[in-house]
């Protein structure tokens, strides 16, 4: 498979969940270059969705996640199947990073075919090599905090709304999902 098409399977498959989540039912994804995915959703909605993976190590200077780096060395030569790799407790940085980068990028997306544009943060995937640099302890994160490292970011930005979806959660069902909007700013699990 092509990597380009992998990592539109990702997005498509990561976006399928973040709207199973919000229960919205029934749409139609379309992969597309910026925004990533065009969900067509009940009464003629279309929303772009910008998908980015959090990346726990990930820092400003911009040479990307050297965790994740290693994480896919440690998973293609394995020793007996299995790998363990120390995740980072602390991860706002990491957002801003991934925050900061997409919003760069959505000011080059075609909003003209969108009612809506979100932006998808997915931590704690689980996928082959990606699932210890990209954990994030949903317990360590709040509201507030998200609000003061990322809000007035945020309102800078073209987003009408901003998910972070953790994957593999540690609190009870249904929590792992934040929300942010310019009339809500951060909320957590909606």
């Amino acid at each position: 498979m092509a990597e380009g098409t992998t990592k539109q399977c990702l997005e498509l498959d990561l976006v399928r969940r973040l709207l199973l989540s919000l229960d919205i039912k029934g749409a139609r994804l379309q992969p597309s270059d910026r925004p990533d995915v065009l969900a067509s959703v009940d009464g003629g909605r279309t929303i772009g969705i910008e998908v980015t993976v959090f990346q726990a190590d990930e820092r400003p200077d911009g040479k990307g996640s050297p965790a994740r780096a290693q994480e896919s060395n440690l998973a293609r030569h394995p020793n007996g199947g299995l790998y363990l790799m120390w995740v980072t407790p602390e991860p706002l940085p990491g957002l801003e990073v991934r925050i900061s980068d997409k919003i760069r990028k959505a000011e080059k997306s075609d909003t003209e075919m969108c009612d809506e544009l979100w932006l998808l943060i997915a931590a704690s995937v689980p996928m082959p090599a990606a699932v210890a640099s990209t954990y994030l302890f949903d317990f360590l994160v709040t509201p507030q905090e998200l609000n003061a490292r990322t809000d007035e970011l945020l309102r800078q930005s073209q987003f009408d709304a901003v998910y972070l979806h953790v994957h593999l959660t540690t609190t009870p069902a249904g929590e792992g999902l934040f929300r942010w909007s310019p009339e809500n700013r951060w909320s957590g699990s909606i």
